[in-house]
């Protein structure tokens, strides 16, 4: 299972594929990468849409080297009411694969950096997911190799890499966990 429902709004599209903002409950607006499948490629987006797709992720080189970069594969979609509250929700059965130390942030909340991989027609996707608080406790104490079914949130958030001699803000696409269990 991988599966992602999203009410967006487009904010940008090209050959297929672009970005779609959802803003927050908090007013924080995320920005979602996304890519319409071979199915919707021929129709046309309206300004704000209902879609529902997967998660995937790619290898991107740019001007930052290589890397993964977690995106959406659109499946099907349909207009969405202008007044409809934004949000995103995923949803899927997955393994852990990577995950850094459980760590406080300057705030007081402990937080866990962990990758993610799934299969899904003969390809593996590794998709970067964060959790906080009990969850993170939870995914520090599983040992990688462990299947778990999560919830949460695709999310966007910028930051700023104090080892960039240029200074550049950069944004991170992961996975917000807001619910997890061992299966």
């Amino acid at each position: 299972m991988n599966n992602i429902a999203i009410i967006g709004r487009v904010d940008f599209i090209f050959n297929n594929s672009g970005i779609l903002k959802v803003k927050r409950l908090s007013g924080t607006e995320d920005q979602i990468l996304f890519e319409l499948s071979d199915e919707m490629a021929d129709k046309e987006l309206p300004t704000k849409i209902a879609a529902l797709g997967e998660v995937i992720t790619r290898n991107v080189k740019d001007s930052e080297g290589n890397h993964k970069r977690m995106f959406v594969r659109i499946n099907d979609f349909m207009p969405a009411m202008p007044a409809s509250t934004e949000f995103s929700e995923v949803e899927m059965d997955c393994y852990i694969v990577h995950k850094k130390a459980l760590r406080t942030t300057p705030k007081g909340k402990v937080i866990i950096d962990v990758i993610l991989a799934y299969n899904d027609d003969d390809k593996s996707y590794y998709p970067q997911a964060i959790a906080w608080g009990r969850h993170a406790h939870i995914i520090n104490a599983l040992p990688v190799g462990t299947k778990v079914h999560i919830k949460g949130r695709y999310q966007s958030r910028q930051y700023h890499k104090s080892s960039d001699p240029d200074g550049m803000d950069r944004t991170a696409y992961e996975i917000s966990i807001m619910e997890v269990k061992y299966v």
